[in-house]
């Protein structure tokens, strides 16, 4: 079973080959996907839907939560269409 991991600090998530890279302030930190279970983000972070594929397809969840009112407040996406995606690249 995976890890839990938070990321507070603003920056881009992308895959790298088969791991994860967080890139903030011109520093990469690379994330093992097999160490990961779900990922809560909790700062305003840049993907994009490669990195969604590669979460959907190693059946990792990713939160998003935004901060307003010195409270966070969870962000809901639904990523269903991705495995639809998938199916018509096919």
């Amino acid at each position: 079973m995976g890890k839990t991991k938070y990321i507070t600090s603003m920056g881009e998530l992308s895959r790298k080959d088969n791991s994860l890279c967080f890139r903030k302030n011109g520093k990469n930190v690379y994330l093992p996907i097999e160490n990961i279970s779900e990922i809560y983000c909790m700062n305003e972070i840049s993907i994009n839907t490669k990195l969604l594929d590669f979460l959907s397809q190693n059946n990792i969840i990713i939160h998003f939560y935004k901060k307003s009112d010195r409270k966070f407040k969870k962000i809901q996406f639904y990523f269903v269409f991705i495995d639809i995606i998938r199916i018509f690249a096919s």
